[in-house]
């Protein structure tokens, strides 16, 4: 019964220590990304050097968009004609936030310097803290070893 109590508020805690690590990060990614766009506006001085990345989003989310067009439509009848009409949606679903969360990353990068190195060290980090708790169980099926 104690054991219980204590594993019980283990969890609790490492549930409220991550929350705040979400809100820390939130708070530092929000005042770097602001920084960031300060900067870029107080150094283009006209909308001139604006107007190319603009462009350059406004085609990238466009051509995001009709290339998941094609390509659902072909994934979808290729499932339906294999025999896995149930799970077409949750893949079809799946596979179109992959390919947004590549884009996303893709126009950050076009707005941001060294964007690369920002999502290299969040993935750093990420798999430091998953290694670092895989003795807690709180991430069942994150373990690793």
């Amino acid at each position: 019964m104690e054991t219980q109590k204590l594993n019980e508020s283990l969890v609790l805690a490492a549930k409220a220590v991550f929350w705040l690590g979400v809100v820390a990060f939130l708070i530092f990614y929000g005042t770097f990304i602001t920084s960031q766009l300060q900067g870029f506006f107080s150094q283009n001085s006209g909308l001139q050097q604006a107007i190319p990345i603009i462009l350059n989003a406004i085609f990238l989310i466009g051509g995001t968009e009709v290339f998941l067009l094609i390509t659902r439509f072909i994934i979808g009848n290729y499932l339906v004609s294999r025999g896995r009409a149930k799970e077409t949606g949750v893949l079809l679903a799946l596979y179109t936030y992959v390919v947004w969360a590549i884009t996303a990353i893709i126009l950050a990068s076009t707005f941001f310097k060294d964007f690369g190195a920002l999502i290299t060290s969040l993935g750093l980090i990420g798999f430091g803290i998953t290694f670092a708790l895989q003795k807690l169980n709180i991430f069942v099926p994150l373990n690793i070893l």
